[in-house]
């Protein structure tokens, strides 16, 4: 079974494809965006709605690259 993660944090969104068959994980693809999303927020404002555009882009982005490596999820 080919299974996948995907990663939000303050700067990237990360994925990991990896087979999960027989024992721990094996990476067979990982991928990147950087959206510095730390760098759009002010502290105690709002998320602004560039910053959300981008972060559902890449999302979707990591969702299509898992589905063409087979993978169920993203998780």
């Amino acid at each position: 079974m080919r299974t996948s993660v995907v990663d939000v944090g303050s700067k990237t969104v990360r994925l990991v494809v990896s087979d999960t068959e027989g024992g721990a994980p094996l990476p067979v693809h990982t991928a990147k965006w950087r959206l510095r999303l730390s760098e759009q927020v002010t502290p105690g404002g709002p998320v602004p709605d560039r910053a959300v555009e981008d972060l559902v882009d890449a999302v979707a982005a990591a969702d299509r690259a898992a589905t063409r490596w087979g993978a169920a999820g993203p998780l």
